[in-house]
């Protein structure tokens, strides 16, 4: 392996992003235990403050576009009661509310909505995707969208304060403003630190992260105003899996966590700023850090490790004293990180199938039936206790017998779909859990999620629990099929009682138009009192043509589900579904 002997080593980062994760190990403190800013005190959990902000930000440009929905005369009408409820309850959330009595901006305030809404709902989402997956530029696109937004909303303020757009005079303006202008730069720099916390995540493993705080923590109890590479090394040695590594290398872990301390006590120590809480790297330590941040380059890891820090303090100038006296076969240690970053490979699997392409079958099938459930209770509580359907939410009109089939529907499929479809569902997960938990034992945790569940069970013929786990994936499967008739037959009784629905609240004139030709005996292909449909007619029948769309789709996703209990193999492609044979 090539030596790292020298801070000049060749990176494949440039010189600025090395700086930056450096700047960002120093810092680590501060994401061992994340919180966000709040003058000096304890504030909240900074991942609790992150989902808050995203949150904020996304309702602030629904809000906006809220603004621009109402005055748009080409909106659905529900759109636009949506609209008008959430700037009535969230009127302090975006302009409705700063410009409630004034609006100096005219007509470019819709013009400025729209992009504020648009951008703040877009930037919301990136941050969110940003801290799921771990990548930090997502997050960073939020935090400078909301830096400009600080720095706007001072312009913003001074138009509200001058004149007087609230209509609360100057001095209630003010303070108002003012708090918004505090909540502003708190979100500002709440994000900051998230940015902070998920480029840490993306850039360093865990480890690394608790050896530095570790090593800041030994700098501060020794009274060392820096932070050196022997602390670095105190920090390390404590954490877990280092002891093995260095035994990899020829080196004895507890022997060696005892020359350490031993050489910290010796150092002096030096007097420091009562508020100074951390001890910047001494020119060693950067070094030191500059040689693993290139080793991790030059080994192509997505992420600092531990034993990237512990290579390079062996091999950095200038060495400590321990790691002259403690010789290190690199060798070794090198095929021990090879077998490690193995091990931590993710499982090679089939590509799941996918719910409109991008979905997870099996969880998106569990959501719906979720959703089916909550459906059925609310239909359930207002055919008994209110004495009209569930349908009358939607705008929709039923009879006394249309209503009886309702209730006896959804409570046959609020049992079947909790008892058989929830159930279902999630005991085959557990009962699949368990499997690939027992092969971990006999072919590890990544090759045990390679195998498939016969692989599985031929593997673990021989354990008593295997059968049954078997025997309750076969039970689960056979009773989605149960739910899966049923809701096939309920898709087919609910079409009906939908076009009737339709028909009784005189939706396009239907009602109207059917009850003339029959009193007039004209037919029902006549001209009298034609079938007209006004606009909120339109928007009911696209939603029910959507809802019913989606509705068929997701039973033939349930069908696909059911095939992979039963046989172990399925497809969402509608192309292949000739393939999929239930018998």
């Amino acid at each position: 392996m090539p030596d790292h002997t020298q801070g000049d080593v060749v990176h494949h980062d440039s010189a600025y992003v090395t700086r930056m994760k450096i700047a960002a190990l120093l810092w680590q403190p501060m994401i061992v235990r994340p919180r966000s800013p709040c003058c000096g005190w304890k504030g909240p959990n900074l991942k609790y403050a992150a989902i808050l902000i995203i949150m904020l930000a996304a309702l602030q440009g629904l809000s906006a576009l809220s603004l621009i929905a109402e005055a748009s005369s080409w909106m659905f009408s529900s759109i636009k009661t949506a609209a008008i409820y959430s700037n009535y309850y969230c009127l302090w959330i975006f302009g409705p509310f700063l410009l409630r009595s004034g609006n100096p901006f005219g007509h470019s305030l819709y013009f400025m909505a729209f992009i504020f809404g648009w951008c703040s709902l877009l930037f919301a989402f990136a941050a969110a995707y940003g801290c799921i997956f771990r990548k930090s530029n997502f997050v960073l696109a939020l935090l400078i969208w909301k830096t400009f937004c600080l720095l706007s909303s001072c312009l913003l303020y001074a138009y509200v304060i001058g004149f007087n757009t609230m209509g609360f005079g100057i001095w209630i303006n003010s303070i108002i403003c003012a708090q918004l202008l505090v909540i502003d730069i708190w979100i500002v720099f709440s994000l900051s630190k998230v940015w902070l916390m998920v480029f840490s995540w993306e850039c360093f493993q865990r480890p690394v992260t608790l050896a530095i705080d570790s090593a800041q923590q030994v700098a501060r109890d020794h009274a060392h105003g820096h932070c050196d590479a022997i602390h670095i090394l105190a920090g390390l040695v404590t954490q877990p899996g280092v002891s093995e590594f260095l035994q990899k290398g020829g080196v004895d872990p507890d022997t060696f966590e005892k020359q350490v301390f031993d050489e910290l006590a010796d150092l002096r120590g030096e007097e420091r700023e009562p508020k100074q809480n951390l001890a910047p790297f001494t020119a060693g330590a950067h070094n030191a850090l500059n040689d693993a941040l290139a080793l991790q380059d030059e080994m192509e890891d997505r992420r600092l490790r531990t034993e990237h820090l512990i290579l390079a303090l062996w091999s950095s100038v200038p060495k400590q004293n321990v790691c002259a006296d403690n010789k290190l076969d690199k060798d070794d240690c090198f095929q021990e990180l090879h077998r490690r970053r193995e091990e931590e490979k993710p499982p090679i699997q089939p590509q799941a199938p996918k719910v409109l392409g991008c979905l997870p079958l099996e969880e998106t099938v569990f959501v719906y039936v979720c959703l089916e459930a909550l459906w059925c209770i609310i239909s359930i509580i207002c055919t008994l206790f209110f004495g009209v359907s569930a349908a009358w939410l939607i705008g929709l009109q039923t009879t006394h017998l249309m209503r009886v089939v309702e209730c006896c529907l959804s409570f046959v499929g609020l049992i079947l779909g909790v008892w058989f479809g929830l159930r279902s569902i999630w005991r085959h997960r557990t009962a699949r859990l368990r499997l690939q938990q027992a092969s971990a034992k006999h072919v590890g945790n990544t090759h045990a999620w390679e195998l498939d569940v016969r692989e599985a069970a031929s593997l673990l013929q021989g354990e008593p629990r295997t059968s049954d786990w078997l025997g309750m994936m076969r039970v689960s499967a056979a009773r989605l099929s149960v739910y899966l008739i049923f809701d096939t037959i309920r898709m087919f009784v609910a079409v009906p009682l939908v076009l009737m629905a339709l028909v009784v609240g005189n939706v396009c004139g239907s009602y109207v138009h059917g009850i003339s030709n029959i009193a007039r005996g004209s037919g029902f292909f006549s001209n009298e009192n034609p079938i007209h449909c006004a606009k909120s007619d339109w928007e009911l029948l696209f939603w029910l043509t959507v809802w019913g769309t989606l509705d068929v789709y997701i039973i033939w996703s349930i069908l696909a589900l059911w095939h992979e209990y039963a046989f172990g193999w399925t497809t969402t492609n509608m192309q292949n579904a000739i393939y999929i044979d239930p018998f």
